[in-house]
């Protein structure tokens, strides 16, 4: 019989020494062994009914409970009176930084608005997908200036119930204040002259309050611009207070806001308030916590104390 050359010896040494379970292991045999550690039927048991327990209140625990269940919905409620995050209200391009004199507060302000306006298209794709929302809102426009019409008419007259399906809560309680504190000889009309220019969408989005997919909880917001001119005519005890009535060209950004819940039907919209252009101030503090509608009025509102 030929000989096995080295290599083939040394490899047939390894091979009739090989387990025949099992691979071959480079690791030094262990030098400590841990005997196995006897426990009782009592014991085991005691461990299972231990474990048992503890499952029980992880269930709990997951299992939300009626008073976190009203105390989750009173938070979602308070989030559904706030100004969605990152509302972005683009100005004329005569009060954007200059392009020439100042490029990089334009470069940066151009960035954060075309950022923007690409999370509200996210916002409302999803909440077509997920819970069939259109994604256009034909009837926003229109619904905008009759909120607008409606509301200043209500506040004039001091028609506290129709000011109730009009606005937001935060912004009604500053009208009912208002018109609380309004003296008794007191009298407002509220006269509409017309638009100067056609109403437009400024921002739109929808801003989920729910856990997922599912949940249909969720607000849309939207902010329109409406140009118009309008007059406010004051009168104590009968008689028209000199000054007044005159007519004024007034831009206003008023913000609509709809809420959809589980299980019911999507609300009207309601006027949330109305905002400011977004400034470099926005631009740098972009980010910030949103505010209550009640200190947000801007606009003609603050004509009305006086």
């Amino acid at each position: 019989m030929a000989s096995l050359p080295p290599f083939g010896a040394a490899a047939g040494r390894i091979l009739s020494r090989r387990p025949t379970i099992g691979i071959i292991s480079t690791r030094s045999p262990c030098l400590i062994i841990l005997r196995p550690q006897a426990r009782s039927i009592t014991e085991v048991e005691r461990q299972n009914r231990q474990l048992n327990r503890s499952m029980a209140r992880m269930d709990k625990l997951e299992t939300p409970t009626a008073s976190m269940r009203t105390n989750q919905t009173g938070m979602i409620e308070e989030v559904a009176e706030l100004l969605l995050p990152s509302t972005f209200v683009t100005p004329p391009f005569s009060r954007r930084p200059s392009i020439f004199t100042d490029t990089k507060n334009r470069i940066e302000f151009e960035w954060v608005r075309i950022k923007i306006k690409a999370q509200d298209l996210v916002s409302r794709y999803l909440a077509r997908i997920w819970h069939s929302d259109p994604f256009l809102r034909k009837d926003l426009i229109p619904s905008a200036e009759a909120l607008h019409r409606n509301m200043y008419t209500a506040f004039a007259r001091g028609d506290v119930d129709a000011l109730s399906r009009i606005c937001g809560r935060d912004l009604y309680n500053t009208f009912r204040n208002r018109i609380i504190s309004r003296p008794a000889n007191v009298q407002f009309s509220w006269k509409f002259s017309g638009y100067n220019s056609k109403s437009r969408v400024m921002s739109h989005k929808v801003g989920m309050l729910g856990q997922g997919k599912g949940d249909e909880n969720s607000i849309r917001q939207a902010v329109v611009r409406i140009d118009s001119t309008q007059a406010l005519i004051k009168g104590v005890d009968g008689k028209v207070v000199k000054g007044t009535g005159e007519p004024t060209r007034t831009v206003e950004y008023i913000v609509l806001s709809k809420r959809r819940k589980e299980g019911i039907p999507e609300g009207p919209w309601v006027v949330w308030g109305t905002v400011p252009e977004s400034g470099m101030d926005e631009i740098k503090a972009h980010g910030l916590p949103p505010q209550g509608g009640d200190s947000t009025v801007s606009g003609s509102g603050a004509r009305w104390s006086r």
